[in-house]
């Protein structure tokens, strides 16, 4: 009998990069794929700025989930 988790790991597709690990790279995680980086790397070279807008975006996301979760 397989473990769940194990079967979650063989239904990944680590050969190609997947955008939320690509985001994950871009914010300095570690749940990401040597492809994933590979992807980031070249959407750095293109856009610089990238990482600091994702890590923006990642901000406000925290502000409106604290905001929403303080009024509902």
């Amino acid at each position: 009998m397989t473990h769940p988790r194990e079967e979650v790991s063989a239904g990944l597709q680590t050969d190609r990069p997947h955008s939320a690990r690509v985001w994950n790279y871009l914010l300095g995680g570690k749940d990401n794929h040597p492809v994933d980086s590979e992807a980031g790397e070249v959407i750095l070279k293109t856009f610089p700025e990238f990482a600091a807008v994702a890590r923006l975006q990642r901000r406000f996301l925290a502000r409106a989930v604290r905001f929403l979760a303080d009024t509902a």
